[in-house]
């Protein structure tokens, strides 16, 4: 048996469309990937100062709070041991917090806290 020998032949048309599209297709993905991924580590950042900023106030808080009791437990008048240490307390809130302390600084020692005896 004699073998018989065909040939075909295919033709696409429109194949330089579709490999065209293709291309685009992976160059947009991959932009689309790069911005996903610049968004995520300017996240990250904006995280880790927040975090930083919130570990600061709260072992400012701390600070403060360990200083009024040594005052306290030392003989000073609670009054004056919160009109020292309250104000640097509410300092570090921003600027609400600036303007409450430094009228807390003021006010404390003036008016005093009904039932006190005044300074010591």
């Amino acid at each position: 048996m004699a073998a018989k020998r065909v040939s075909v032949r295919l033709e696409i048309i429109g194949g330089q469309e579709v490999e065209a599209t293709f291309e685009n297709l992976g160059t947009k993905g991959a932009a689309g990937l790069k911005k996903l991924g610049d968004a995520a580590e300017k996240s990250g950042a904006q995280i880790s100062r927040s975090t930083g900023a919130m570990r600061a106030r709260f072992q400012n808080v701390g600070y403060q709070v360990q200083d009024f009791a040594v005052q306290v437990a030392g003989g000073t008048a609670a009054t004056r041991a919160l009109a020292l240490q309250l104000p640097r307390l509410l300092s570090g809130f921003g600027l609400w917090g600036v303007l409450i302390g430094t009228a807390t600084a003021v006010l404390v020692p003036l008016i005093g806290f009904p039932g006190h005896q005044g300074w010591r």
